[in-house]
């Protein structure tokens, strides 16, 4: 009886001095694909940056972008020009945040953009305030430039003006209301 738990004993023992040459065999071949997987991964990466340079390179803004937009005449205005400006405004924003005239520049887009669409004057409104924050944001960031301060008044003004349409407008219903039922008790007081 003894000596079968001993015969059971190195079963066990010659099992697992197998298993440790299959595992030694087996880390070789771990590590040879470790290695081979490190070396593709390495390959790879260096395909992805030399075939999306601009990834590395900080881009140059296009020939449409630059200088400031309050100089340029609006008759020559698109919808899509300034959307494309627009893009290409925040575009410099993403890349330098502290960029005073790319903020004035893409109020400016806004606020053109805003009056070539000739949305209802409440939605003017909204895009307007929105265009009046990227100016006051430039204000934030350069307050002496000349070009801010013209961009930030040019907007005031266009808020000014559709405040004073939607005053003589509200003016105007309330105007025509008062007639209205004035004409309409007239009418039934004649009748009666």
């Amino acid at each position: 009886m003894t000596q079968q738990p001993s015969s059971n004993n190195q079963r066990p023992v010659e099992k697992l001095k197998q298993f440790l040459k299959k595992v030694e065999s087996k880390q070789n071949l771990i590590s040879a694909l470790g290695g081979i997987t490190t070396l593709i991964g390495a390959i790879a990466g260096a395909i992805i940056f030399l075939m999306k340079p601009e990834a590395a390179i900080p881009s140059t803004p296009p020939a449409n972008c630059s200088g400031f937009l309050v100089y340029i005449p609006a008759d020559s205005d698109t919808i899509k020009n300034l959307e494309s400006k627009i893009d290409c405004y925040r575009d410099l924003i993403a890349n330098n945040p502290k960029d005073a005239v790319a903020y004035t520049n893409l109020g400016e887009a806004e606020r053109r953009l805003s009056n070539i669409k000739n949305h209802r004057i409440n939605k003017r409104m909204n895009e307007l305030e929105v265009a009046k924050k990227h100016h006051l944001t430039a204000q934030k960031l350069d307050f002496k430039s000349k070009e801010v301060q013209q961009g930030l008044s040019t907007v005031n003004q266009d808020i000014e003006y559709l405040e004073k349409l939607k005053e003589d407008s509200i003016s105007n219903k309330f105007r025509e209301t008062i007639q209205s039922r004035t004409n309409k008790i007239m009418t039934f007081n004649q009748q009666q």
